[in-house]
């Protein structure tokens, strides 16, 4: 007796835990009742999560895996904001997880007779990607895409490079701060570069300083989703934990002189590489606003807007309409027998809170501010990061100055309009603190 998999992901292949992903068996024991499927790791130990017993249908047992394996799966993680004072590589280790399914055919009187091991393979917990035709999300894992909708460039295997360049001329824009990052899941096996090569440039577009950061490290976790820090303090600091020396000219000169940083990962088998570009906000010539959200692939993403915030006070209520639950003194009173009506409506739930409205230039082609905004107004969780403390107590303050705060905040209605022919996209949105 024998189970046969007749269909299941690929090994080390990548599935959104967001969209089903169904594995079929069938047996020739004629007498099993179910197939009990279990998600396991790759070394067969349980993950916690309940088992399935699929019945036989049309000769056929199917599970779906993202049913069982999408709650265990989390995007949502506070501790990940913002990086510590000692600078480290955050691992997002609860949004992926190398799995094989265990297959158990359980007979009508509820013993178990043969066993089956999957393929071992990746759930992620990405959304609304593009994916192939297989609904993985290889394009982005095997060519060492960074997991972000805002602006990267990459080379094709003929060096052919596809850049975001508005039809105009202007240059698409990030902008460095402190929160700045990149997010790549670190699989530098099968033949893939480790290493992750961060170069300082001046106004002239020369270079000025190279650090890099070995990514097979034993300090960096493999096999994960990992979001490094790219301010230039913090790259010098990992540059040198991970073997390597650093930045090569001191970073109070890269300070003072670096026009962009631009960070580059490579993928030696096709000879592509992807590179993101962080620009000197001081370069713009005010103090840009930074918030924080979980883009679709389940990592935090900064989004630094070059705009003045309006700020005002709003308030809300409710009004009750008080019943009089005495009817023998009613008259007395002269308030009616049953009801207080008219005047007699008493406010309850005062609130007054403050409310900040952002209008905001993208300098974005209008495809990708439409991405942008996708992810921006459909995360679950928002932060933002105050210059101000007048506002209260805040929940992370930053590591190095103690003066910048991280907040959560809750996004009221928002948009963007997408104009036509490659010009700047305008957003707009609301905010207020969530801990008020």
């Amino acid at each position: 007796m024998a189970i046969t998999i007749t269909d299941q992901p690929n090994t080390d292949k990548f599935s959104s835990s967001e969209y089903p992903l169904v594995i079929k068996a069938t047996s020739d024991n004629a007498s099993i009742k179910f197939i009990k499927f279990t998600i396991t790791d790759t070394a067969t130990t349980g993950l916690g999560i309940p088992s399935y017993y699929a019945p036989k249908i049309d000769n056929e047992f199917t599970f779906n895996v993202s049913d069982y394996i999408n709650s265990h799966l989390s995007i949502i993680r506070d501790d990940l904001v913002s990086f510590d004072a000692t600078p480290s590589i955050h691992v997002y280790t609860n949004l992926s997880q190398d799995v094989q399914i265990d297959m158990r055919e359980i007979e009508t009187d509820g013993t178990v007779s043969a066993q089956a091991q999957s393929n071992d393979f990746f759930m992620c917990k990405f959304k609304h990607q593009l994916y192939n035709g297989q609904g993985t999300a290889e394009e982005y894992i095997d060519n060492r895409y960074f997991l972000t909708t805002l602006p990267y460039y990459r080379t094709t295997q003929l060096g052919d490079p596809i850049s975001f360049f508005l039809r105009d001329g202007r240059q698409t824009v990030n902008m460095l701060t402190d929160y700045s990052r990149v997010c790549i899941f670190n699989r530098h096996d099968a033949g893939i570069s480790s290493d992750l090569t961060v170069t300082a440039t001046d106004l002239n577009n020369s270079i000025i300083a190279t650090a890099i950061i070995d990514l097979a490290s034993s300090f960096v976790s493999q096999e994960e989703v990992i979001g490094i820090p790219v301010n230039i303090d913090d790259v010098g600091a990992l540059s040198t934990a991970s073997g390597q020396s650093g930045w090569n000219v001191a970073t109070a000169t890269i300070k003072s002189t670096y026009k962009k940083i631009r960070v580059v990962i490579g993928d030696v088998p096709d000879q592509s590489t992807a590179t993101i570009e962080f620009l000197n906000p001081s370069l713009f010539g005010k103090c840009p606003k930074t918030f924080i959200y979980m883009n679709r692939f389940g990592v935090h993403e900064v989004l630094t807007l070059n705009s003045k915030t309006n700020e005002s006070v709003v308030s809300s209520r409710d009004n009750a309409t008080l019943v009089n639950t005495d009817p023998f003194g009613a008259n007395a009173d002269d308030l009616g027998r049953y009801l207080l009506t008219g005047a007699r409506q008493r406010s309850i739930n005062p609130k007054s809170e403050f409310e900040f409205t952002v209008n905001n230039n993208l300098p974005y082609p209008k495809e990708q501010a439409r991405e942008i905004a996708l992810d921006f107004f459909a995360s679950p969780v928002h932060y933002c990061v105050d210059v101000d403390p007048a506002y209260g107590t805040f929940d992370i303050s930053h590591p190095d100055t103690g003066t910048e705060k991280i907040r959560r905040i809750t996004i009221n209605d928002g948009k963007v309009d997408v104009i036509k022919n490659d010009k700047v996209q305008q957003l707009s949105f609301t905010y207020r603190y969530a801990d008020v």
